[in-house]
């Protein structure tokens, strides 16, 4: 029988060399606190190259909108151009999304661990 690694050739493993955008991403090596970072900030660690980040949502949101990796052109001012909103939230989910900012909440963020960002 062969070994995983001889099974699956066309899918080498990967390793962490340096260059970020082509290492793994693995969820949640580090997080953001978006209650401490503010609403409408970059999320920290998903710029240059504009890598996004996933959402834990410690409460039950009614909408969040967000900024993701391939939505951060801005305007002449620096605003986001494009936006997504995703509704119907329920507490303690995690949206598998690539997330560069968070620009609005409903209800708002009122505490740590409410919303969080997993790089």
């Amino acid at each position: 029988m062969a070994s995983l690694d001889q099974e699956n050739m066309y899918a080498p493993k990967r390793i962490v060399d340096g260059y970020f955008a082509d290492n793994p991403r693995i969820m949640g090596h580090d997080s953001v606190d978006i209650w401490t970072l503010g609403l409408g900030n970059q999320i920290t660690g998903t710029g240059n190259p504009n890598r996004g980040a996933a959402l834990y949502c410690g409460q039950a949101y009614t909408s969040i909108e967000v900024v993701l990796e391939g939505q951060a052109a801005t305007d002449v001012n620096g605003d986001p151009i494009g936006t997504t909103v995703f509704r119907g939230i329920a507490a303690g989910s995690f949206l598998p999304i690539l997330a560069v900012q968070v620009q609005a909440t409903n209800p708002s963020v009122s505490q740590t661990g409410e919303l969080v960002a997993l790089l």
